[in-house]
């Protein structure tokens, strides 16, 4: 959805270059889970899955959510 594409590329335009090896796999992961699923982790409306929690939150913070 837009929301999520905005959420993830003002996020990567800024961070990406920030991540190690290991985020960018988990981020890879990330943004090709649902969409739907994806927003409400950020939104906190649902808890994410452990494994993409670090960088949920790193995106929270950048995005002051």
């Amino acid at each position: 959805c837009k929301e999520t594409d905005f959420l993830f590329g003002e996020f990567a335009k800024s961070e990406i270059l920030k991540l190690s090896d290991d985020e960018l796999l988990v981020y890879q992961d990330l943004i090709n889970e649902y969409d739907g699923a994806i927003y409400y982790w950020i939104l906190r409306r649902s808890e994410s899955d452990d494994k993409y929690r670090v960088l949920v939150d790193k995106i929270r913070v950048f995005h002051k959510i």
